[in-house]
């Protein structure tokens, strides 16, 4: 029988993976006893404040977010909110960009292990979110981008996510435009010879958009260097 994953369940075996932080949620491994897994997020551990404001709110707009893109297959899935302060998602296996090596050919082993194809797959599958009025934001942190154990890509940590249909024209370009730099420096990084002229001029658009609005990268949270 399923067992509902949530935190305070006994029957759930629970790992903790990121301690968290003042601002920052908790995140744990569930595992259900029939051997399905999750990933938490948790802000009941966070001050009083902080839960009841921030926590609520990240919660509810990360869950939110990835149940409108969940039909696009590069979202974790069964996303749900299991408290106020605390949401589960299905734990995708696999690496993030940011733990595979830049291919070196003078270093034996550091073999490309990223197909073109991932690539094309991931930027495609971006512009069909940005078709759909979000942006993600974040995507310059490699470590929200994962080569899921089948190859295909994987978009984590929505939770600086935001629609765009009712900004400017201008507006939504421009933060669109940060999406794509990220996961376009990432192709670039482990694919170099595969960036065609348009993917190249993109790029390069991207980056003096970047340069001429100093474009921050967006958090709403504090990132701990070790998550």
């Amino acid at each position: 029988r399923f067992m509902e994953p949530t935190i305070s369940n006994r029957s759930v075996k629970k790992t903790l993976l990121h301690k968290g932080g003042f601002a920052n949620a908790k995140i744990y491994r569930l595992e259900t006893p029939d051997g399905e897994v999750f990933i938490a997020k948790d802000f009941s551990g966070c001050s009083f404040l902080i839960r009841n404001t921030i926590g609520r709110f990240l919660i509810r707009r990360e869950v939110h977010y990835l149940l409108r893109l969940e039909e696009t297959g590069v979202v974790p899935g069964k996303a749900r909110r299991i408290g106020p302060f605390c949401m589960r998602e299905t734990f995708c296996a696999g690496q993030t960009l940011r733990e595979l090596p830049k291919p070196n050919p003078k270093v034996p082993g550091s073999e490309n292990r990223i197909p073109v194809a991932y690539f094309h797959a991931l930027f495609n599958a971006l512009q069909n979110i940005h078709q759909s009025g979000i942006v993600h934001l974040d995507l310059h942190n490699l470590r929200n981008i994962i080569v899921s154990a089948n190859g295909t890509p994987v978009l984590l940590d929505w939770q600086s996510a935001i629609h765009t249909r009712l900004l400017l024209p201008p507006i939504r370009r421009l933060l669109e435009n940060i999406d794509n730099m990220g996961v376009l420096k990432a192709f670039d990084k482990f694919h170099p010879e595969a960036m065609n002229d348009e993917l190249s001029k993109k790029l390069e658009h991207a980056k003096k958009i970047r340069r001429r609005f100093w474009l921050p990268r967006i958090h709403l949270t504090r990132k701990d260097a070790k998550k």
